[in-house]
């Protein structure tokens, strides 16, 4: 899995593994079998993350539409997550 690179003593995730994206989203950029992939997640309160939209790598740039998705989705989770904690 494309996690291990993680240390054990808590050091940030380089760059070609983990980013920020914009505002609370994040991505992971996993590559398996010669295929590159990136997972746009968050962190919600409880120490949870969640994964809200997924796609493979075709061109260098993050397209504007997948990361309007996942901040909608995140939108989305933070509201349900309320209304079951209300």
């Amino acid at each position: 899995m494309h996690l291990v690179p993680v240390r054990s003593n808590g050091s940030p995730w380089i760059r070609s593994i983990a980013s920020h994206v914009r505002g609370k989203i994040w991505e992971l950029r996993p590559e398996w079998s010669g295929t590159e992939y990136r997972f746009f997640y968050a962190a919600l309160v409880g120490q949870r993350f969640i994964i809200l939209h997924a796609i493979q790598k075709k061109r260098q740039n993050l397209g504007e539409r997948d990361i309007a998705l996942a901040e909608q989705r995140y939108e989305e989770v933070k509201r349900r997550s309320h209304d079951e904690n209300a």
